[in-house]
């Protein structure tokens, strides 16, 4: 993301990286590599996260001795498709196999766990789920007690409730331990139950977590099954929603996955990434990883304009159009009157915390990314363009309420004398001025925008589409860095009104091609993408592509002129996508290996990161970056236009 220095944060190794993600709209969860569920989001993505990145582990008890799956076991494989994932634990103590299917309900905040255990024939096990929430966000405060008259535990706090229990086979026996995460010299519940076993107590309050015990003993085969759930609720309505879909459903077991793990190919990675997207309606979270809270006190869980505007085109290149409209329909209640939109917000709609600050007063500046409501405005209308004969009405409102608004914004936020807009902040967030991405990203919307007000008969197309030939031909003639032989990344306005290019080698300058294919031929461009690729690429580490000469973000180099800095997904795919798309049969090749170091760098589970460490390859910031998987589809697209 580019965030400021003071939220800079290490993330605590591979091992605690979200190696899978499920939603179904109504309840989204992540899971760590252990196979413990890490984040717990309702009632939709992004909002509430109800257990702030605290592990829920899963573990079993046989011949007195506790063990917890990942922890104190070799690490399992895992696989996630929209709203299931499968986690199998092999090679455990006691010759005991664990495999866990994950399923949400299509609609409903409900997970539904089918564990089959699989062992010596009449081994008597007792598996062992740990929950430690911390309702709404706060640490403070959780209730948890056992409900006897359904045999399941309540997590609760105010008016969110999270319910726990069995639903098949009713005959095994069920007993439990609550307690606060605080005790034991502050190793929480789990010591408790290592050290005493299950108590059946009543309730905890303060802190409270939870241990859910079922006794079970294996079958002449060495199998048992066993079925439970985790359900989320704040309105008695929903919860007897719950109770009716577990009263039906209450027979079907789903029958484990047996497949062996296979070696992903870049299309099953692809696959993986429109798996992920789905997840995600209107609210796009850049991560649901919320990792960095431990330190930086902030996390990913925000909907950035910017990465949602990538992420919408995605999907209508897809023709996921729907998906797309409600990412549009938020952009269109967030947009400010003025017609722009801000750095970042919460997934209700509100604003988010920023580090751009306000400007002085009569200032003509706005604190604001332009890029962000460029990129909506050009995302919006391409989507118009590609409805509006099938949904006149519908596509003729997005246009009168968020096209042509944000439109008009980006012909007024330009300085009349230069033809350029006025300042704002980078794609990056770290730096003031006027850049080269946010320029191209307005004239694009601009063009864009030109033919949605041609369709609706509106005069303004030709203001719409004069400003951007004239912003375009400015970009040619003002933001050329002679010297360097390519396009600067950024200018800045000097007191006697002069700019001043900054040269430094930036990932964003990809901005040139992204949004308008035709300059691929564009012989500054070419020099351009040239020259960024040559110094930009990680030679003397692992390879991929660093946003930009001495990045500091995560960094893990303190040499910039032997590792520019960490390898971004992002920046190597936008590096695939403009080889695929130059046409020739060696840009083909550049391309398909670009994308074959991508899918070596993702988890097992398919997830990609932000950014990858440039000696060791490790995953490096949050995992997964959902804008890294938009941008796998478009530079697998761009390669393989016909799928």
């Amino acid at each position: 993301m580019g965030q400021p220095e003071t939220f800079l944060f290490l993330t605590s190794g591979p091992a605690l990286m979200r190696d899978a993600v499920i939603g179904n709209g109504r309840l989204t969860l992540a899971y760590d590599a252990r196979g413990c569920i890490r984040e717990v989001y309702y009632p939709q993505p992004g909002l509430w996260n109800h257990s702030l990145g605290a592990p829920s582990h899963i573990g079993f008890q046989s011949q007195g001795i506790t063990y917890w799956l990942g922890e104190t076991t070799p690490a399992p494989r895992l696989q996630a498709t929209g709203r299931e994932v499968q986690i199998i634990w092999k090679d455990l103590d006691q010759g005991l196999e664990v495999h866990l299917q994950d399923c949400l309900d299509s609609s409903l905040p409900l997970l539904r766990r089918h564990f089959h255990l699989r062992g010596v024939a009449g081994a008597k096990v007792t598996l062992l789920l740990h929950h430690d929430f911390r309702l709404l966000e706060t640490e403070n405060l959780d209730g948890v007690r056992f409900c006897p008259s359904q045999r399941f535990l309540l997590h609760y706090k105010r008016q969110q409730n999270i319910g726990v229990g069995l639903v098949e086979p009713s005959s095994w026996a069920v007993r439990w331990t609550l307690g606060r995460r605080d005790g034991e010299d502050g190793r929480g519940i789990r010591a408790l139950v290592e050290r005493q076993g299950l108590d059946n107590n009543p309730c905890a309050v303060g802190a409270g977590e939870s241990v859910l015990g079922i006794d079970v003993v294996l079958d002449d085969e060495g199998h048992a099954r066993i079925s439970s759930y985790v359900a989320a609720w704040q309105e008695q309505e929903e919860k007897a929603q719950i109770d009716s879909s577990l009263k039906e459903h209450s027979s079907h077991l789903v029958a484990p996955d047996t497949r062996e793990e296979t070696t992903a190919s870049t299309r099953t990675l692809v696959n993986h990434a429109k798996d992920l997207l789905s997840v995600f309606g209107s609210a796009v979270i850049a991560s649901p990883d919320s990792e960095s809270l431990e330190v930086a006190k902030e996390h990913y869980g925000y909907i950035w304009p910017r990465d949602g505007a990538f992420v919408a085109m995605t999907w209508d290149a897809l023709g996921e159009h729907t998906r797309a409209r409600r990412f549009y329909d938020f952009c269109e209640k967030a947009l400010l009157e003025e017609g722009y939109l801000l750095q970042r917000y919460h997934p209700d709609g509100t604003p988010g915390s920023s580090w751009h600050p306000e400007p002085q007063s009569k200032s003509r500046l706005r604190p604001i990314q332009e890029d962000s409501t460029a990129l909506c405005c050009l995302a919006a209308s391409r989507h118009f363009l590609s409805v509006q004969q099938k949904s006149q009405a519908s596509a003729r409102h997005l246009a009168e309420n968020l096209i042509l608004p944000s439109a008009r914004f980006l012909v007024s936020y330009r300085d009349e004398e230069s033809g350029l807009p006025l300042p704002s902040h980078d794609l990056w967030e770290e730096r003031f001025g006027i850049h080269t991405f946010t320029v191209a990203a307005v004239i694009a919307a601009l063009k864009s925008a030109a033919e949605v007000a041609r369709i609706l008969k509106r005069e303004e197309a030709r203001q719409f589409q004069t400003v951007a030939e004239s912003m375009d031909e400015a970009l040619q003639t003002r933001l050329f860095h002679q010297d360097a032989g390519r396009f600067a990344r950024t200018a800045t306005v000097q007191a006697n009104g002069s700019l001043h290019l900054d040269a430094t080698p930036d990932a964003s300058l990809c901005g040139l091609f992204l949004f308008d294919h035709g300059k691929i031929h564009d012989p500054l461009v070419q020099r351009t993408m040239t020259s960024i690729e040559e110094e930009l690429w990680v030679r003397n580490g692992v390879g991929g592509m660093a946003r930009y000469h001495d990045d500091h973000y995560h960094r893990r180099s303190h040499d910039p002129d032997k590792i520019p800095g960490n390898p971004w997904i992002i920046c190597t795919l936008w590096l695939a996508q403009w080889h695929a798309l130059a046409g020739d049969d060696e840009g083909r090749l550049r391309a398909e290996s670009l994308l074959t170091w991508v899918a070596d760098r993702a988890r097992p589970s398919g997830a990609l990161p932000e950014q990858v460490h440039p000696t060791t390859g490790e995953n490096v910031s949050v995992c997964p970056l959902v804008w890294s998987h938009s941008t796998l589809i478009d530079a697998f697209t761009a390669l393989n236009p016909k799928g």
